[in-house]
């Protein structure tokens, strides 16, 4: 997926692109909470917050509000 920040349909699906053009690399690595903003979407209905280990991905362009 090279080149995405520069695909603006990708900025407008996703919400959020990375930026290429940010001094450091990858967000720190560790444990985070996930909390489901949307409960009523049909994708998250019935989902709960949860505990996950991964990477936040703080350097993201952006094309609108938070998604």
């Amino acid at each position: 997926m090279c080149g995405i920040w520069d695909w603006p349909e990708f900025k407008q699906i996703a919400g959020r692109a990375w930026n290429p053009n940010r001094l450091r690399g990858h967000d720190p690595y560790g444990t985070f909470q996930v909390r489901i903003t949307a409960v009523d979407h049909p994708i998250t209905k019935g989902l709960k917050p949860f505990e996950t280990t991964d990477e936040l991905y703080t350097c993201l362009l952006t094309s609108g509000p938070p998604v």
